[in-house]
């Protein structure tokens, strides 16, 4: 008897979803350091969210000769192409201010709410079913978030503009990953320029209307200090696994890819209290370890259900 052809089917979708799976994990966890060059930064004197703009700015003008090589497809592509630029860009304009406003933590465990807004957006979207380990995945990682939450970071801004932000994120991330997943076909070398466009855009607007941009913007001196921090780490860094990011989310669905994102979670969880001194509770730990937890039943349990 030969193979059947249910188990080669079944083999060759597994493969065709963990590279990319494994693609997700691995550029996440450069975004768990993507905290520190805007504490650097701010420390040069770039303070609030002209370091958010700075991180956007840079990136969208180094990738400027690449979206004027592509004009064409762009062109095709314009509308799908502009919203994803505008809902990742937003998205992670909101991320960025969550660290500048809130604590590493708490700032990354609000944007990884994303999960859960992706899987539902799927699932009304796309109809796409969610199996029972993506529930326990969701699950888990919505209890340890209320428990990394549960506890204030005993700074005047525990609650507040930071945390709203970090919310916001998720949920615009997870619009963005369901808008990848419905053109597979826009190619990340044109939504990648796009979403820089428009993080400098709102990171633009968000200091014209809390601060007044005359008013706050920063001295040649200090963009002279801070530019080589910023342009080695987020275009030479963040940049490309941006891009990776973007690619594979186009050919996994958006709730696994929100999930397998978490790996950022445990770098930024490693990191924060390594270099920028913010420490952990007992509560704190327990949450980031579930949400940890949900990461790993996502991908054993997905590979286990491909297996039967």
């Amino acid at each position: 008897m030969g193979p059947d052809p249910k188990d080669s089917n079944q083999i060759m979708s597994r493969n065709a979803t963990t590279f990319p799976s494994a693609v997700i994990f691995f550029a996440a966890t450069v975004w768990g350091l993507y905290w520190l060059p805007l504490r650097v930064i701010e420390q040069a004197g770039l303070t609030g969210v002209w370091s958010v703009f700075a991180i956007n700015a840079a990136p969208a003008i180094a990738l400027l000769p690449l979206a004027i090589w592509r004009h064409k497809a762009i062109r095709a592509d314009l509308v799908p192409i502009m919203l994803i630029g505008l809902l990742t860009g937003c998205g992670l304009v909101c991320y960025s201010i969550g660290l500048v406003y809130s604590t590493i933590m708490r700032a990354t465990l609000l944007f990884y709410l994303t999960p859960l807004w992706s899987t539902l957006l799927a699932y009304f979207i796309f109809r796409e079913r969610a199996g029972w380990q993506r529930w326990v995945a969701i699950a888990l990682g919505f209890a340890g978030l209320c428990l990394m939450l549960s506890e204030g970071s005993g700074s005047a801004n525990s609650i507040g503009i930071g945390d709203a932000a970090g919310f916001m994120s998720g949920i615009l991330w997870g619009l963005g990953t369901v808008a990848l997943r419905r053109w597979p076909h826009v190619k990340p070398l044109d939504t990648v320029p796009s979403q820089f466009l428009f993080g400098t855009i709102s990171a633009l607007a968000f200091i014209a209307v809390t601060t007044g941009i005359v008013e706050t913007a920063p001295s040649w001196s200090v963009w002279r200090e801070t530019l080589p921090v910023i342009i080695p780490f987020h275009v030479l860094l963040i940049v490309p696994s941006l891009f990776a990011i973007f690619w594979a989310s186009q050919r996994i669905s958006p709730g696994r890819a929100g999930i397998l994102m978490m790996s950022e979670v445990l770098v930024a969880g490693i990191s924060a209290p390594l270099f920028a001194g913010e420490t952990l509770s007992g509560l704190e730990t327990a949450g980031a370890v579930l949400i940890i937890a949900a990461g790993l039943v996502e991908v054993f349990g997905s590979s286990q259900s491909a297996k039967a």
